[in-house]
């Protein structure tokens, strides 16, 4: 089980426990030991501020706050030992939200094209290797397109869809690049539609929010939010993507950083555009964009891996197989 799964479960007890996740992941910073040496003879166990014997995972709070508040049903259920163990927790919101994804997918599928479309659906979503890979490794990279298919099903209500967006932009930030193309579904135009989206996405932005709230002090908590999600994500090197070549500073591979940030500047333009062009988009369209532009966000990231390909999935399997002209629209 990769780190991801576990920063869940440790944000989402921190949440059961009055806290907000930022800033409060277990370190190790020369706290007193309480388990043994791994294979590299380091002892992740620390008593922390809590008093507490926990596996550290400093870096586990990158994530928005919908992202800890998955898994606080399955830590509430199978509780967390404090350790890096066999965390059923994170092996329960895995599979959860995989199933969530699934039965979406589904659900679109009978809404638009019927039983058959529903089926290519679900067969697409679970012969694909990464969406098992995602399972494997416990990881929370089902969560945010769980929350975008759903959207997509319920997407001719503008409330529920600004606020599945919402939801799933404080999963994975990525999902925020997607916001003005669902605001302008169906019509650029209408002002009511609009108002009405923005009021979803902000009801659903203040209660994800609200686990900042758990901390004495709104602004210090907004601004640890801030440190350790947003500026740890832009400022971080990695070795997963030819951007972060230049760390390495080596003879003959290329530092990438200027051309990078020309992709990610096509990456906004092309989110913009794509919300007022086409000017009316119907769902075939919504899902064509929707997966265009999660998969240009991708390609700009530093700290690209594997398991961010089920973001797009279901929006390329839906381009692929929606029927131009539905046949079923309304629920």
């Amino acid at each position: 089980m990769i780190d991801v799964g576990y920063a869940g479960v440790i944000g989402a007890d921190r949440i059961l426990d009055g806290r907000a996740p930022y800033g409060a992941m277990p370190v190790t910073d020369g706290l007193e030991p309480c388990g043994k040496p791994n294979a590299d003879g380091e002892i992740r166990e620390r008593i922390q501020s809590n008093g507490r014997c926990e596996s550290a995972n400093p870096r586990g709070d990158t994530y928005g706050p919908v992202a800890y508040l998955a898994y606080v049903p399955s830590v509430l259920t199978f509780g967390w030992s404090g350790r890096w163990d066999e965390l059923p927790a994170a092996h329960a919101t895995a599979i959860l939200f995989d199933l969530l994804v699934l039965a979406g997918l589904v659900l679109v599928g009978r809404r638009f094209g019927g039983n058959l479309l529903a089926a290519a659906l679900a067969f697409g979503w679970v012969a694909y290797p990464f969406t098992s890979y995602v399972l494997l490794a416990n990881s929370n990279d089902a969560v945010m397109p769980a929350l975008l298919v759903w959207g997509f099903w319920l997407a001719t209500s503008a409330p529920l869809r600004g606020a599945a967006v919402a939801l799933a932009a404080w999963t994975k930030f990525a999902a925020l690049l997607v916001a003005p193309l669902w605001l302008t579904y169906r019509s650029a135009w209408s002002a009511g539609r609009l108002l009405r989206f923005g009021g979803g996405f902000a009801l659903a932005t203040a209660l994800a929010f609200s686990v900042l709230l758990l901390e004495p002090s709104l602004a210090d908590a907004a601004r640890t939010f801030w440190e350790r999600t947003f500026t740890f994500q832009l400022e971080r090197d990695s070795p997963f993507s030819i951007w972060g070549w230049g760390q390495y500073q080596a003879r003959g591979i290329p530092d990438l950083a200027s051309l990078q940030t020309v992709v990610q500047a096509v990456v906004i333009v092309l989110a913009g555009v794509v919300a007022v062009v086409p000017r009316e988009k119907g769902p075939l369209e919504l899902a064509a964009l929707t997966a265009a532009v999660l998969a240009a966000f991708q390609l700009s990231l530093t700290h690209w891996f594997y398991l961010y390909l089920p973001w797009v999935l279901p929006f390329a399997l839906l381009a692929l197989l929606l029927p131009r002209v539905p046949e079923r629209e309304s629920t």
